[in-house]
């Protein structure tokens, strides 16, 4: 699907938290100034746990983000 700039991009998510379902809706436009990111983790920490995450960060055009 192929998606205008200059319209809003509309998104919805359903899940279920402690057994109930849950909806977030939220509305975005195209900014190229805004940032990938992508944290690599384990699908669940617990509290205290520690663990290895990596951090990938792309701009607009899908190539890696330089300082």
């Amino acid at each position: 699907m192929k998606h205008s700039t200059e319209q809003a991009a509309h998104f919805r998510i359903n899940y279920f938290w402690d057994d109930q379902e849950q909806t977030e809706e939220i509305s975005a436009f195209y900014n190229a100034n805004k940032l990938d990111i992508k944290l690599l983790a384990p699908d669940m920490v617990y509290p205290g746990q520690k663990v290895n995450m990596k951090v990938r960060v792309l701009d607009a055009k899908k190539a890696p983000f330089l300082m």
